[in-house]
């Protein structure tokens, strides 16, 4: 049995998951940063790069690759590993492409399992933010967050919805959620 809990922290761009990632890391957690944020910047540099708006299935594949390296580096930690985004979440992005999802993704995702909740942070307009590597405007960011809890629900996690409360306030929300329920003892 795992010594690690895996914790994913998911939702749409823009719904403060990340900010909360910080948090966790500034409170001593270890942590997992969003792979595609930092995978997106890569491939900007190169000529030809496969980015998500050009080539989803592509891009999609470099993202399994880097996510099931940051789920098994877990392995040699104990405690709790927040994540910025799991496995799963490349599914809802696949999805609203019409792109089916390939099956190496789905034993992958039967296989690696996270924490059974999952914590996901619904649209959140007032706090939504363009950036280079968040092209989509709110109305597809919204699609794509209600479609990871679909996605979630559908793999088995039960979700959880953050409040849209200070980001200090959903972090104190997860670390007394993990201790007080059921399914979040680790």
């Amino acid at each position: 049995m795992d010594r690690v809990s895996r914790i994913i922290v998911t939702g749409g761009p823009g719904s403060g998951k990340t900010s909360l990632i910080e948090v966790m890391m500034s409170k001593n957690f270890d942590v997992c940063p969003e792979v595609s944020r930092q995978l997106i910047q890569q491939e900007k540099q190169k000529p030809g790069g496969i980015l998500p708006w050009n080539d989803m299935s592509g891009f999609a594949r470099l993202c399994l690759k880097l996510m099931i390296k940051d789920w098994e580096k877990a392995a040699d930690r104990s405690g709790k590993v927040f994540y910025d985004r799991g496995i799963p979440d490349i599914i809802a992005y696949l999805k609203l492409k019409n792109i089916e999802p390939h099956m190496e993704l789905l034993e992958v995702i039967a296989q690696k399992r996270y924490h059974p909740v999952v914590f996901w942070c619904p649209p959140w307009e007032e706090i939504y933010k363009n950036d280079p590597e968040r092209p989509q405007r709110f109305p597809e960011a919204q699609a794509l967050g209600t479609e990871l809890k679909k996605v979630y629900e559908k793999h088995q996690y039960s979700v959880v919805v953050m409040p849209k409360v200070p980001v200090l306030q959903r972090a104190d929300f997860i670390l007394e959620h993990l201790d007080h329920h059921p399914l979040c003892r680790v």
